[in-house]
């Protein structure tokens, strides 16, 4: 691969999407379906997923294991271009793309074409050029400041096969070390794999299960739909504004559950109207003003945008738990405007604005028509 001689290229490099698991998880449904099972059997909290982002970026660091094994990393790269801190921009590809398909026996994936310092800062961090250190390896390591920190970070999940539809899951030991970078076919332990895979990095979820999702047949709880696997949801379409939108079916991409119950924070949104939300606190969701938002920054008086085009006054916010299964969903669409679903009757983001698209909250992705008047004739 030769080096980024454009700002375009540096910026890619350094900006992988948050949520890039290959071809094999991006056709259909039930494939991306397959994965998310996968993730609920290997569900992680924020601090884990961390902790297992240091790990994967070690061991792809020292622990090739490819065959035939190139040098550890398989290739070191300047990037030509400067760190916030003024150091030359240096990555590691744990392997190459081009002999290596499937992320066999790798701890990055072939989707994220095997950089390791970009996949550890893109999985964690939103969008911007990182600052560089030394860690105590030797290897420049990227990092971006707590305050672009994503809520819920990505990690990597490992499996037998390089789909997860036909493969069974596999672990790191739950005390991760540096001097085990074994994947083994229980937590605690059991069974070593000289043979595995990654097949794709995890993310988490939002809507409490009676919380309705616009579908082609009407309004459904979450739950229920991801149950019978709904193949296509109602978006925003593309072209839309605050003013005039229509809503149009497009594919599900992702549904995102989990296996085990846990507390999460919920923010109970009532509205002037009735209108209720219940979602976790990094839940985007569109204001009157066509900017999309967290709900835990929404107060009483805001205005959120109805599926009607009306807009509805925040009444009351209450800030609460919900101890079980949250869930969400992801259409297989490419604008950003067509990742805004409705639920309750209210204009919200789909998880990719908490993952590949999280630097997009607090802007305006839905704008308002120019008045007729101003447009040329």
């Amino acid at each position: 691969m030769s080096p980024c001689m454009t700002w375009g290229c540096i910026m890619k490099k350094i900006t992988t999407a948050a949520l890039v698991v290959g071809w094999l998880f991006q056709a259909q449904v039930a494939g991306a379906q397959d994965i998310n099972v996968r993730c609920n059997n290997d569900l992680l909290d924020p601090a884990q997923a961390r902790a297992r982002l240091e790990w994967a970026r070690y061991c792809g660091l020292t622990k090739n294991v490819g065959s035939p094994m190139p040098a550890n990393p398989a290739k070191r790269e300047d990037l030509g271009y400067l760190s916030v801190n003024g150091q030359s921009l240096i990555e590691f590809y744990e392997d190459f793309s081009s002999t290596n398909f499937w992320s066999l026996r790798t701890y990055t994936s072939v989707g994220v074409e095997y950089q390791i310092n970009d996949t550890y800062v893109s999985k964690q961090w939103q969008n911007g050029l990182p600052s560089t250190s030394l860690d105590v390896y030797g290897f420049q390591k990227w990092t971006r400041p707590a305050t672009k920190a994503i809520a819920r970070p990505m990690y990597p999940t490992f499996g037998t096969n390089a789909s997860p539809e036909f493969g069974s899951p596999l672990f790191p030991h739950e005390h991760l070390s540096t001097t085990d970078c074994n994947l083994y076919t229980t937590r605690n332990g059991g069974s070593v794999r000289t043979d595995f895979y990654v097949n794709g990095y995890c993310t988490s979820s939002c809507y409490t299960p009676e919380q309705k999702v616009r579908m082609p047949k009407g309004d459904v709880a979450i739950r229920e739909a991801i149950d019978s696997l709904m193949p296509e949801v109602m978006t925003v379409a593309a072209g839309s504004t605050l003013d005039d939108f229509k809503l149009v079916p497009n594919k599900v991409a992702t549904y995102t559950t989990e296996l085990y119950d846990t507390e999460h924070v919920i923010f109970e949104i009532e509205m002037a109207s009735g209108g209720l939300l219940r979602v976790t606190d990094e839940h985007p969701i569109i204001q009157s003003d066509g900017r999309i938002v967290q709900a835990k920054t929404l107060k009483v008086g805001d205005e959120l945008v109805t599926a009607q085009g009306k807009l509805d006054p925040i009444a009351k916010v209450t800030r609460t738990t919900h101890f079980g299964k949250v869930y969400n969903l992801k259409p297989a669409t490419s604008e950003r405007i067509t990742h805004v679903l409705v639920a309750e009757n209210y204009l919200v983001g789909s998880s990719a604005f908490q993952n590949e698209d999280v630097d997009y909250i607090n802007r305006v992705i839905m704008f308002r028509s120019l008045p007729a008047e101003v447009i040329p004739q």
